[in-house]
């Protein structure tokens, strides 16, 4: 988004807007950066407290179905009637990303609730995120292998 700004400010004077130099915009990738490592530093703050003073059962079991069956169906049912087979629609929704955007949503929400629910939000974002951070890492590599190696047996025996 800064880097879409930027571009728009600094050619909006020009008739026909022009590449601008990558050298312009090594400082919007920095400030970029700098936002991301600050989002998950506040992340892993919270997740040390939350682990400190000991995760409700709640937090959990949303985390479990956050990252099972609330990511995989609706991922299965907005990829009906697209060429994905099963394996493929189920990486997907198993390897969905949960990031950034989580953390800036979760913080939203614990920005407008009462103190107890706020709280039960930004420790269920907070774990979600951690969890998927943890489980792609661990997980991503392996299926990403098996997919690529049904591909690969698939177009094998069809060619």
């Amino acid at each position: 988004m800064a880097g879409l700004a930027y571009r728009a400010l600094r050619t909006r004077r020009e008739v026909e807007p022009r590449q601008l130099p990558h050298a312009e915009l090594t400082a919007v990738e920095d400030i970029g950066r700098v936002a991301s490592a600050a989002i998950w530093f506040v992340l892993g703050g919270v997740l040390a407290l939350d682990l400190a003073t000991g995760l409700n059962w709640i937090v959990l079991l949303y985390a479990v179905l956050a990252l099972t069956l609330l990511r995989m169906v609706p991922v299965a049912i907005a990829l009906l009637g697209t060429s994905t087979n099963w394996p493929e629609r189920l990486s997907i929704g198993v390897l969905g990303p949960r990031g950034p955007a989580s953390i800036v949503f979760g913080l939203l929400a614990y920005n407008v609730l009462r103190d107890d629910q706020a709280d039960l939000v930004l420790s269920i974002t907070v774990v979600v995120v951690a969890a998927s951070a943890v489980l792609h890492g661990v997980f991503a590599p392996g299926i990403a292998a098996s997919l690529l190696g049904r591909k690969r047996h698939l177009d094998t025996n069809q060619g």
